[in-house]
């Protein structure tokens, strides 16, 4: 439970964040695109496919086939959801290729798991050859939560966020790469309270980044 409810206070946290970032960056307030990296129960894809994509769409993938079919039985439920709310049973990496993952009933994980219950194959897409096969060329917001892969995820989208149009919400876990890989694009990088990240200052679980060629209204 206090796992639960940690894991709560932080979505909450980011959801505010984000919302924050969009009424700074963003001139259309309600149309925009959403890539949901890692979307575990779908709770923060709901809530952006019922505000900042209401007349736009969110994309969420979900590796965890049992998280998958709970945010597919979310938008089945949900008339509103019919057209601007999707989601993939997929991986999403720096390559395109077939991957063994370990799942639990919450998470899954390239790597060995204590609460791994089963044990199956899927496929790994990149970002960028997944917009590029649908079609997509504008994403507004990024957010990646993935235990330990998400530079990896950043290589695979590195044409999208060179174009320099997407807001991106991603944890550390701790790893500066992160951090340089933000930098070497050009990008401004907050903390957890939207204040700029410190060169020296200890990593937060998750870091806000901006282009810096957007220009902010207010923040």
């Amino acid at each position: 439970m206090a796992s639960k409810a940690k894991r709560l206070g932080i979505e909450n946290t980011v959801l505010r964040n984000s919302f924050t970032l969009i009424e700074s960056y963003k001139s259309n307030k309600t149309n925009l695109n959403v890539l949901d990296i890692g979307s575990n129960f779908g709770y923060l894809a709901s809530v952006w496919a019922d505000s900042i994509a209401k007349k736009g769409k969110v994309l969420a993938f979900e590796p965890n086939r049992n998280l998958y079919n709970s945010i597919s039985k979310t938008i089945k439920a949900n008339t509103k959801f019919s057209t601007n709310f999707e989601v993939y049973n997929l991986a999403v990496g720096s390559k395109n290729e077939f991957i063994i993952i370990n799942a639990s009933n919450f998470s899954s994980n390239t790597q060995n798991m204590d609460t791994a219950i089963e044990t199956y194959g899927i496929d790994m897409v990149t970002i960028d050859s997944f917009l590029n096969q649908e079609g997509i060329n504008t994403i507004d917001l990024i957010k990646i939560d993935v235990d330990g892969i998400e530079l990896e995820i950043l290589k695979g989208a590195k044409n999208l966020l060179q174009q320099n149009k997407s807001i991106v919400i991603v944890e550390t876990n701790d790893d500066s790469e992160i951090v340089d890989f933000f930098k070497n694009l050009e990008y401004s990088i907050f903390d957890m309270k939207l204040k700029p990240l410190g060169n020296s200052e200890m990593l937060p679980i998750n870091i806000f980044c901006v282009p810096k060629t957007m220009k902010a209204n207010v923040i």
